[in-house]
């Protein structure tokens, strides 16, 4: 395993640690493959167990809107759900990273083609940013998915989680942040109630992620250096959203 991995599982158990032991209201959870998540203003998606099947009924859900942010899309029941939205009224925006700055990749080109063929708007994400790794996905405005995974079709091989957040603070937040970067406008977002942590970001509870990560960093690699390149993600700038202190 690279240096760069270490970091990324790093980053990724103090985001978990973070996010999962904070104080915050009673999460629902949701460890079983069904077809909905539980009502309440935040739910708790477990992966591999819960499948696809809470995003999909939140696809289905939508009368409005549906606006998705995603790193990686190449799960077919997902963009069908999306094409199927699209054809019955709704308004579906889709946000696909693009590459790192704007050196083009092709993950999501096929996915782009098809949705644009079938009635949604795609972009890909600004090239003001290193690379776009937010997963999210909104509904009518009204309920937002925070995702640690990636729409790919890979739910039973992975571990990941996912926070269903009906906090109206928090989503008006998100909605904010994918309307600027749709339209490659930079914004600095809003905490929402004050337990949303952005990237790129310098306020107070993203030192703490840093800080926690590295604490985790140094105690697994000891001795080791960093090498001379890729250089350490921290160094540029990513769009994503984490879930984390809930008071």
């Amino acid at each position: 395993m690279t240096a760069w991995s270490r970091w990324i599982k790093a980053v990724a158990a103090a985001t978990a640690t973070i996010g999962v032991t904070a104080c915050a209201p009673a999460l629902a959870q949701v460890s079983q493959p069904l077809s909905a998540v539980p009502s309440g203003p935040l739910a708790l998606v477990a992966e591999p167990q819960a499948g696809a099947g809470p995003f999909l009924a939140m696809i289905a859900s939508a009368h409005r809107s549906i606006d998705l942010t995603m790193y990686e899309l190449f799960d077919r029941q997902i963009e069908h759900a999306l094409a199927a939205a699209a054809h019955r009224g709704v308004d579906v925006r889709v946000l696909l990273n693009g590459g790192y700055y704007s050196e083009q990749e092709t993950t999501n080109r096929a996915a782009y083609r098809y949705l644009s063929a079938d009635g949604v708007h795609v972009h890909y994400s600004p090239t003001y940013f290193a690379l776009t790794h937010q997963k999210t996905l909104t509904v009518d405005d009204r309920e937002s998915a925070i995702l640690t995974l990636n729409f790919d079709d890979r739910y039973a091989s992975t571990r990941d989680y996912a926070v269903i957040d009906r906090q109206p603070a928090d989503v008006a937040a998100i909605t904010a942040a994918f309307d600027a970067d749709y339209a490659h406008q930079q914004l600095t977002p809003s905490t929402g109630t004050g337990d949303l942590v952005w990237s790129p970001g310098r306020g107070a509870a993203t030192t703490v992620l840093n800080r926690s990560a590295r604490r985790r960093a140094r105690s697994t690699w000891r001795t080791r250096r960093w090498p001379t390149r890729p250089r350490p993600p921290h160094c540029a700038p990513r769009r994503g959203a984490a879930s984390t202190s809930r008071s």
